[in-house]
């Protein structure tokens, strides 16, 4: 996840909790209603921002889907921030606060959840395919290479098929991260166009999803590392 886009994202989700809180103990004097009134205008820029930097990612075939999503959570916020101005009471404030976090937390974190993790298998699709690429080119390089000894051609093929079979598990990794948020993402679709009440919404195993796509990353970084042990080994020719 960028780095940003993070940031951002783990912020805006403290962030209501905070304000929610500090509504809480609230026997404040009026005079202090302002403040309290520029803190949930603070909060709701951010929201805002947020969903900004969202639109921006690349989802695909689901990004008109999502953008739909996201321009509901836009209305969301305005509807808020209309809300802030008309609010005269430190209670009316702390109500409002407490509603947009319970928002937040049952409505709008788990749909970005799901936006960001799309992105996620998207961005790792590519760095599969680029470093599949880059493996089947050094493969024919290896082969092209005719003033080998003995020794170092055996330990080049024996980088190369460590290396693929990273590049194996990386991948399978990468299809079982996509089969879990692929199953999801049906199972709600199914389930938005069904009118049986009987079925209930399938969670999402965010830390399921997060591992596989972390051990996919880390075999790619490992194939790298195998290309680099293999580029000195060429050299010594």
């Amino acid at each position: 996840m960028d780095k940003k886009l993070k940031t951002q994202f783990l912020v805006a989700i403290c962030f209501p909790l905070v304000l929610a809180l500090s509504f809480a103990s609230a026997s404040t004097p009026s005079a202090d209603f302002l403040s309290r009134q520029k803190i949930f205008y603070k909060v709701m820029e951010l929201s805002e921002a947020e969903l900004k930097n969202l639109k921006d990612l690349d989802y695909s075939q689901k990004k008109d889907e999502f953008l739909k999503k996201l321009s509901e959570f836009e209305v969301y916020n305005k509807e808020v921030k209309e809300k802030i101005s008309k609010t005269e009471t430190i209670e009316d404030l702390k109500n409002l606060a407490v509603d947009f976090k319970n928002w937040r937390e049952e409505t709008y974190n788990p749909q970005v959840r799901i936006m960001i993790n799309f992105s996620l298998i998207l961005k790792q699709k590519e760095i599969l395919a680029t470093t599949t690429e880059r493996f089947e080119k050094i493969e024919k390089d290896v082969k092209k290479l005719t003033n080998l000894g003995l020794e170092q051609k055996q330990q080049l093929n024996s980088l190369l098929d460590i290396a693929k079979n990273r590049l194996g598990l990386a991948n399978d990794s990468f299809q079982k991260a996509k089969t879990v948020l692929d199953d999801y993402l049906y199972a709600t679709s199914t389930l938005s166009t069904t009118t049986e009440s009987t079925i209930t919404e399938k969670q999402f195993n965010n830390f399921e999803f997060q591992e596989l796509i972390k051990e996919s990353f880390e075999k790619i970084k490992e194939v790298y590392e195998i290309f680099l042990k293999m580029s000195g080994l060429a050299r010594k020719t």
